[in-house]
């Protein structure tokens, strides 16, 4: 059966903002359905993104259901904490593992578009950290559709977009002011044919572990892009790993320095306890540990602080210069 045209458009920082500003500039008339995916946690207190996206835009803009057929001339958005995929021409969500740490996942949506709708498919990327949605974004282009990137000097993250620019081929790299233009140019040009369903290629089992589950996690090549993936479902691209890495690195360190203070807290404890029952010995033992335990937590603690000063810099440094 013919497919609904789909523009699929994925967000992380930054990523509200940027569409704030282009669904306004979208026509209620658009001959294509709009999904969304944007990085962020679980609501809360119910889901306002929708609301607030929908406010000033042309496209009625809701929530996805699951199971609720595609229409053109529509924006969905997909709920905090589920994937959102395409079958057939209906939206599935789904509380699948997490990929880059992030459910709803943009590589999710923007691979089982290129999977269901092939060429009818233009994906977007927008502002954002790290380098999600590129895997995804070469999906959709292996299947024959449009890529789209936000001018990463335009974005107020342009990790996303810059890490997509150099690793796949992408159509159009405009500025939000003209990506309306420039989705309206794609979806006249994409073309009739489905895409297959293709198969991840799987090149050998990595020395990494899952940072989610503890599993093995394999390499894998999509479309000339490589990502690591474990049996579970828990997906990173590399940066997306390093970053895990990164914060388990600090979280390990945090707990030796809690695990350091508390043993020096206890011994101390233990030797008042000896010494008012007059045991001066045993009670030098127990404060000489304490003071050993303290020694150790505070190289420990300005080990993680130095690394934690680093990582700011740098990443302030990345943010100061564009790079």
């Amino acid at each position: 059966m013919p497919r609904t045209p789909l523009v699929v458009v994925g967000a992380s920082a930054g990523g509200v903002e940027a569409l704030q500003q282009l669904l306004p500039t979208l026509g209620r008339d658009l001959p294509a359905a709009v999904a969304i995916a944007l990085h962020r946690l679980p609501a809360e207190d119910g889901d306002r993104l929708p609301g607030i996206l929908g406010k000033h835009a042309n496209l009625p803009v809701g929530s996805v259901r699951d199971g609720e057929p595609i229409r053109p001339g529509r924006a969905y958005v997909a709920p905090a904490g589920l994937h959102l995929e395409i079958e057939d021409d209906v939206f599935l969500l789904s509380a699948g593992p997490r990929e880059n740490f992030s459910r709803p996942s943009i590589d999710v949506l923007f691979r089982s578009a290129a999977e269901a709708h092939g060429r009818k498919v233009v994906g977007v990327l927008l502002s954002g950290l790290l380098d999600d949605g590129s895997a995804g974004l070469a999906a959709i282009k292996a299947a024959g559709g449009y890529t789209i990137v936000q001018e990463p000097a335009d974005a107020l993250f342009g990790d996303m977009p810059r890490n997509a620019i150099a690793n796949v081929q992408i159509d159009r790299v405009v500025p939000v002011e003209r990506m309306a233009e420039a989705i309206v140019a794609a979806l006249e040009e994409i073309a009739i044919p489905l895409g297959r369903r293709r198969e991840p290629r799987v090149n050998e089992p990595s020395q990494f572990s899952c940072p989610d589950c503890g599993g093995v996690l394999w390499k894998l090549e999509e479309d000339g892009v490589l990502h690591y993936r474990c049996r579970t479902g828990h997906a990173y691209s590399p940066s997306g790993l390093f970053a895990q890495q990164d914060e388990a690195l600090e979280a390990g360190l945090w707990t030796a320095v809690r695990a350091l203070e508390e043993r020096a807290e206890m011994s101390e404890l233990l030797a008042k306890r000896l010494e008012n029952r007059g045991l001066r010995p045993a009670a030098q033992r127990l404060e000489e540990r304490a003071r050993v335990a303290r020694e150790r937590a505070d190289v420990v603690r300005k080990t993680v602080t130095d690394l934690v000063d680093r990582r700011e810099a740098v990443e302030a440094n990345e943010l100061s210069t564009g790079a």
